[in-house]
């Protein structure tokens, strides 16, 4: 509606965030269309989650709960989701 100008400093940063969201989103196509073909490979296997998606899970729970790991993993990523569009449509 109303725009007033940003420095290049802001516009540069927001720039970045954008950016940052979306290469989070192609990773996060990457881990789930591994795991879709793992899957067709695999169909009587248990879930399976990549070795960088382990990493995060572990970390986020620290030797605790891997399925709450997993949850917090998902969360992580949705608020960078939502910080990467709320970027862009600024």
């Amino acid at each position: 509606m109303f725009s007033r100008p940003v420095s290049a400093r802001t516009f540069r940063a927001v720039t970045y965030v954008a950016i940052a969201g979306l290469a989070f989103q192609v990773l996060h196509f990457a881990e789930h269309a591994l795991q879709l073909g793992y899957w067709f490979l695999n169909p009587l296997e248990r879930p399976w989650l990549t070795p960088w998606a382990v990493v995060g899970r572990d970390a986020l729970v620290a030797g605790g709960d891997p399925v709450l790991g997993t949850e917090l993993l998902y969360l992580v990523g949705n608020v960078v989701f939502f910080g990467g569009v709320i970027a862009m449509c600024v």
